[in-house]
């Protein structure tokens, strides 16, 4: 299955490709990026490409749903949102999204999701969505809140004081018209 491109009236969303490892790494050498994904800083760019390497596999294999985020008016990536399938068996995908530092604040979370929820529930079937969030990171918390999503549970982690939060939504009855997302 080949992924769509999705534009938003800021945003492109296409697929990740390889080439982008290296704009991808820009990110997640940042701390501050890294602390709010609950992983350690990339060191250096292999380590990138094999945190990215399932994901590229897993979209080759129709199995997972990796996107590039890029500016509308173009320029550099910005970010990544990746929808991963745990099981063929299952029809829900964790979800993945992270920004530039430069880029947060801005509503630009809540534009990817309301975007992308429609994706998995109308396109690819789901029946629901989740996402973990270190609990610090109250911009996503927020976004993910403003787009229906409810708190299933609070895991405790010894480097992760404020807890991990998995976040769910569930498809609406009456999808493919529905979002939750408003």
């Amino acid at each position: 299955m080949s992924l769509p491109t999705f534009k938003t009236s800021r945003l492109i969303l296409r697929p990740l490709v390889r080439e982008d490892i290296p704009d991808v790494h820009a990110l997640t050498r940042q701390r501050a990026v890294a602390r709010t994904m609950h992983f350690h800083a990339h060191e250096d760019i292999e380590q990138t490409a094999l945190y990215l390497q399932p994901f590229l596999e897993g979209a080759a294999a129709g199995r997972d749903f990796p996107f590039a985020i890029l500016p509308g008016e173009g320029g550099p990536l910005i970010g990544v949102f990746i929808l991963k399938r745990e099981s063929a068996c299952i029809p829900r995908c964790d979800m993945t999204i992270f920004l530039s530092p430069d880029h947060w604040g801005m509503g630009l979370c809540t534009e990817v999701l309301r975007t992308m929820i429609p994706y998995a529930f109308e396109t690819l079937g789901l029946q629901s969505l989740q996402a973990y969030v270190v609990g610090e990171n109250t911009g996503s918390r927020r976004a993910l809140a403003r787009c229906g999503f409810h708190i299933d549970r609070v895991l405790q982690f010894d480097d992760c004081p404020d807890g991990l939060y998995v976040y769910r939504l569930e498809r609406p009855e009456n999808c493919p018209n529905k979002t939750n997302c408003g």
